[in-house]
């Protein structure tokens, strides 16, 4: 599937979920896929010490960015 229609499909979905769900739902929904995918992308990463220090230091990096957007 090409990044286009994969792009599409998102959109649409998300535009979906938003009709379904309060804003407040929606956003802590939003909040978990992204703490979720940018975990994925840690344990992805390369054997190092940045990766390390991501992942001992995880909740307090995911915990600041969700003060950070309240």
């Amino acid at each position: 599937m090409s990044e286009k229609a994969m792009l599409y499909i998102m959109k649409r979905m998300e535009a979906r979920l938003q009709d379904l769900m309060s804003a407040e739902e929606y956003q802590r929904f939003s909040r978990e896929v992204a703490r979720e995918a940018f975990l994925m992308d840690v344990i992805d990463m390369a054997n190092g010490s940045f990766k390390d220090f991501a992942l001992e230091h995880f909740d307090e990096i995911v915990k600041e960015a969700d003060d950070a957007a309240n």
